[in-house]
Order: C-alpha cells, then structure tokens, then sequence
C-alpha cells in the first residue's frame, strides 16, 4: 500500500511542476477520442441510411428490361407474367423524355413515365401533390 501512496505522490507532482506537458496531453487525448467517437457515429450513421435505402427498395420486385427496338410486350403478355405463381403485381413502364409545352409556356426537358396505375403500388411511391394523368383509349 506504501508503494501505491509513493507512486501517487510522484505522479501529482510530476503533473503539478510541468502544467504545460499536463495539459497538452490532455488535450490530445480529448481530442483523439472524440474524432473516434465522432468516425465510429458517422460510420455506423452512413451504414444504417444506406440500409435502410436498400431495403426500402424492395427485395421482391423484379424489374425486366427489354434492350430492344423491338416493343411488342403487349397487355396480353403482362396477364401471362401477372398470372406466375408468386407475381402480384406487374407494372410496365417506359421513360421518355420529352420538352414539355403549354400554351406558350415551354419547360427544359422532363422524364415522363408512361405505365399503368399499379405502378404506384408495386414501387411503394406516394404522390405528394397532383393527380394521376389518364388518357383514355
């Protein structure tokens, strides 16, 4: 016990005569393990945004491209996909771009999705403000 009370004797003095050495060591370690602290919550923030994003979008949604210029997937050909076991719901859609005009107001470019009204549905979209647009055949 004797040698513990020699060795806390020693050290506050050591401490107490270099007061600069003290507090510039201090301050090294404060700041080290801060910037730890502070890499581990963005490392670990970053993770759970990214897998939150990746779940949100769906790992049951299969997504069929046709790189052709050869467009003949018709409606009869979404029943048949829509009626595999295990389908719940089919959505077509194709993009196009396309300057939008009205009247003599015209727009830059814009995206337009053409597809059918379980569109909404299947990629778990909300509209936040507007309408649906039909055009009726």
């Amino acid at each position: 016990m004797t040698k513990f009370l020699n060795i806390l004797k020693v050290s506050i003095k050591n401490i107490s005569g270099n007061k600069l050495r003290t507090i510039l060591t201090m301050l090294g370690l404060i700041i080290g393990i801060a910037s730890v602290i502070i890499l581990v919550g963005i490392g670990s923030g970053t993770s759970s945004q990214v897998t939150s994003q990746v779940q949100s979008l769906g790992a049951d949604i299969l997504t069929l491209n046709i790189n052709s210029s050869d467009t003949s997937l018709d409606y009869d050909n979404i029943d048949e996909i829509e009626e595999i076991q295990g389908i719940n719901k089919v959505a077509p859609y194709k993009t196009v771009s396309a300057s939008i005009t009205r009247n003599e107001n015209s727009s830059g470019r814009a995206n337009i999705i053409a597809t059918t009204d379980s569109y909404i549905d299947v990629m778990n979209l909300t509209i936040s403000d507007g309408r649906y647009y039909r055009k009726l055949i």
